[in-house]
């Protein structure tokens, strides 16, 4: 049976074409890109974390989810980044890409993890004593978040489904995942706006905007250039013009 791999951050694509093929060869592997909601699966002991160029993925937030979570990260990071990464205490290992060294790597990760038929993470089984997932109330909020994207949201309104105050559920709802509300709505709007710039190729900027929960396409413009680096139209122009 091929082992499965999560796989969080930069895309496999973005490794040289000879070493995408050995990992994809190797390995069954899941993209999430800058999804990082997969950690929040109980089913799910732990990622592979690709980091380097332009990740949208806060190292601070990810390290926050895997330590409330008890996860587990194998960090690929490229040379040329200055990317922070996640911290050590969710960290199983940091390898720096090398062509030449690509194929041991992998085979040590296989022999490591895999050997004996265990999830990533297997040398690290949680603490029987710490959660294994976010609290049942908070699975439902961020649930609830993914189906409704596309609508206005409100944070008082969530709060009230909570039965907390909206101050109180604001701290509570920073202690479990890392980030703000209003900044984790943000990010799971880019990241499905990116994934729909790539699937949706001839449909309107404005209309992926719509999809996404903006009604005003330059306020979606602007929100998505400060996270990402670049206007909605050209992402999607250098993505498909990318090998």
């Amino acid at each position: 049976m091929i082992p499965k791999i999560h796989w969080l951050g930069r895309p496999v694509k973005d490794l040289p074409v000879s070493c995408s093929s050995s990992i994809t060869e190797q390995f069954n592997i899941e993209e999430y890109g800058d999804d990082f909601s997969i950690l929040s699966d109980p089913n799910v002991r732990a990622c592979l974390f690709f980091v380097g160029g332009n990740n949208a993925i806060s190292s601070q937030c990810i390290s926050t989810l895997c330590k409330n979570l008890t996860k587990r990260l194998i960090v690929l990071i490229t040379s040329d980044t200055d990317a922070e990464l996640p911290d050590t205490s969710v960290t199983d290992e940091v390898y720096t890409f090398d062509q030449d060294s690509f194929s041991d790597w992998l085979s040590g990760v296989e022999k490591q993890y895999f050997s004996c038929e265990q999830p990533i993470g297997a040398l690290h089984p949680p603490n029987d004593h710490q959660p294994d997932s976010l609290p049942k109330g908070l699975t439902k909020v961020l649930q609830f978040l993914d189906k409704n994207l596309n609508e206005e949201i409100r944070e008082e309104e969530v709060a009230a489904m909570c039965h907390y105050s909206t101050t109180y559920f604001s701290r509570y709802f920073h202690k479990h995942i890392g980030v703000s509300f209003r900044d984790y709505v943000i990010d799971k709007r880019i990241a499905l706006a990116k994934q729909l710039l790539i699937e949706q190729p001839n449909i309107k900027v404005a209309y992926i905007a719509y999809q996404c929960g903006y009604q005003d396409t330059s306020y979606f413009a602007r929100i998505f250039k400060k996270r990402v680096g670049v206007s909605p139209a050209t992402y999607r122009q250098q993505l498909l013009k990318s090998p």
